[in-house]
This record gives C-alpha cells, sequence and structure tokens, in this order.
C-alpha cells in the first residue's frame, strides 16, 4: 500500500485536467496485473510439486483430462477482468479524443527537427507553444514527411499524425511553468532534435504575445503595442477597426469634425490619455478605449510608433 501511494512520486508531475483520470487507471493496470502475475506464479509453483513425477514408472496425465469448469471459470474471470478495465478506459479516451466546442485552436505543422505553430491570432514560431492557464487548447496536427507523434508527458497527452492526415490533441493546462514536447515516435535521424517547449502562462500574459521574438532599441514599444494596439491597428497599411499606424508621423489626418491635424508626438499622446479628443473622419464608429498606460509606457510605444520601420 506504501508503495502505491507513491506511485505518482516516481511520475513526471502533469498539470493538466487528465493527470487524475491517467494515473488512476494506469495504477489500477499495475494493480490488476500484479494479482494476475502473482496468481499465475502461484498455480504453476503449486502444480510443479503437486503434480510432479515422484517416479520414472509414473505416466504422465491424458491430454483432455483438465477440468472443464475450471477452464470456464478462468475465462470468464478473465473476460470480466477485462470488461472492467475496458469500463475504466473508455469515459476517459472519450473525453481526450474530443476537443470541447469553445477550445483555442493552435496549428502545427511538424517535420523532422521543428514544430512549426500557428496561433489563433495567426502568427507563428517555432518548437514553442504559448498556451493560457486553465483554458481549453486544441491543437491541429500535420505532418509534412514522416508519421511523427506529438507527446507531452507531463500532460498526458500523445496523438500520432502521418503525412496528409490532420489529427488532434487537446488539453487544459493547470499549474505555469514550461514542459518539453517530444515526438513519441521513432522518425529518423533528426528525431532525437524534435524537442519543443509548451509554456502555459497566465491569459493576461498571453495578450503580449512572448513567442513573438523582439529585439533593438523599441523592444518596449513594440511589446506595448502587441499587447494593447495590434487588434485595431495594422502596421502595414491597411484599414482595420481604426487607422495603420505605418507612416503614421509627419501624415495629415482629417478628423470627424472636419479639421485637418498633421500627426505629431503631442496628437499620438493626446489620443491615448484621451481617445475621444480627437477622432480621425470615417472611425467614428469604433471608439477607442483609454489604455492604462503611465508616461514611461506612453513614450516606448511614441518611440516605436516613430522607428524607421513604421516611415
Amino acid at each position: 500500500m506504501i508503495a502505491l501511494q507513491n506511485l505518482n512520486q516516481h511520475m513526471p508531475q502533469a498539470p493538466s485536467t487528465f493527470v487524475d483520470d491517467v494515473d488512476g487507471l494506469l495504477q489500477l493496470l499495475w494493480i490488476v496485473s500484479g494479482f494476475v502475475l502473482a496468481a499465475v506464479v502461484i498455480v504453476i509453483v503449486t502444480a510443479m510439486f503437486r503434480w510432479r513425477r515422484t517416479s520414472s514408472d509414473e505416466l504422465p496425465v491424458a491430454e483432455g483430462s483438465g477440468s472443464a469448469r475450471l477452464q470456464i471459470v478462468a475465462v470468464t474471470l478473465f473476460l470480466a477482468v477485462g470488461a472492467i478495465l475496458f469500463a475504466c478506459g473508455w469515459p476517459i479516451g472519450l473525453d481526450m479524443a474530443v476537443a470541447p466546442a469553445n477550445s483555442l485552436r493552435y496549428e502545427v505543422t511538424v517535420k523532422q527537427s521543428e514544430w512549426r505553430v500557428t496561433y489563433p491570432d495567426g502568427s507563428e514560431a517555432t518548437n514553442e507553444i504559448y498556451v493560457p492557464l486553465g483554458e481549453d487548447v486544441r491543437i491541429d496536427l500535420t505532418s509534412e514527411d514522416v508519421a511523427h507523434s506529438f507527446y507531452v508527458p507531463a500532460f498526458r497527452v500523445s496523438q500520432k499524425m502521418r503525412p496528409g492526415d490532420t489529427r488532434s490533441v487537446w488539453f487544459r493546462a493547470t499549474q505555469r511553468g514550461a514542459f518539453e514536447l517530444h515526438c513519441g515516435g521513432d522518425c529518423g535521424v533528426a528525431h532525437p532534435d524534435m524537442i519543443g517547449k509548451i509554456h502555459v502562462i497566465g491569459p493576461d500574459e498571453i495578450e503580449e504575445r512572448p513567442w513573438v521574438k523582439i529585439s533593438g532599441d523599441n523592444a518596449a514599444g513594440q511589446r506595448l503595442y502587441m499587447k494593447w494596439c495590434i487588434a485595431c491597428h495594422t502596421l502595414d497599411g491597411n484599414k482595420s477597426v481604426g487607422p495603420s499606424f505605418k507612416g503614421l508621423f509627419g501624415r495629415e489626418e482629417e478628423m470627424k469634425d472636419g479639421e485637418k491635424i498633421t500627426v505629431d508626438e503631442a496628437y499620438v499622446i493626446e489620443s491615448i490619455k484621451e481617445p475621444s479628443a480627437k477622432i480621425v473622419k470615417g472611425f467614428e464608429t469604433q471608439p477607442m478605449l483609454k489604455l492604462p498606460l503611465d508616461d514611461a509606457e506612453i513614450a516606448s510605444l511614441v518611440e516605436f510608433l516613430k522607428s524607421e520601420e513604421l516611415k
């Protein structure tokens, strides 16, 4: 009993909702296997002593002289045990196979040595999957070359995939942290290199899109843009809910009251602090929300909008 109580100490500590069910089923299999092993050993040892030949003149028991009743009992017992295990495992497998309808959907394209991730917002990353804590996450898997297996030991999830076939796996993480992602099948010479990471972070941190690698003098401002502005303002010149930030500084904008303004630092700061003060014509129906930024953060965001890549 002490050994059974400590089983989980020898298994990866898995912060997902599947842990208790999968580990409980595995412990049940170990217990049943232990009883079956003990029964088989007892029968073999008993037979060795009880029915051994005591002399060379003793004839062996003729074939077909066994107990039919004993055989029926044994077969019935094993079928009953199998049915019980099936009944315990079926609902767990069904739950793991069908993702909730409102799950966040990620796409992962797999080939030897990399996991290419497409996030729900369309952004991409390689070998790094960031998921929100406590939310259902569905991952659609596609292989580009050979058979692979999406395997996260800590979450107790695994899903095989083949080229030309799309499979799905889902989970809900319950603890923050970084957990290893492996290929669970021997997919070729690059198999040892197929190690990724699943990062579980808070829902508010997801909005900052940490999988997007940022460097340079305007990294802080770009982070703020991705957290607060990307939903409404593009960087490529295309209009969205609000005007694009491409070529923003020095551009002449007409306000809804007909006034024309040349965009400068003072105008941008005013628009951040008082979004309804001056609204660009054509965007009146989607008023901007006031952002909870301090002066230092506003300055970082302004510097990013003034950067060379946006001119």
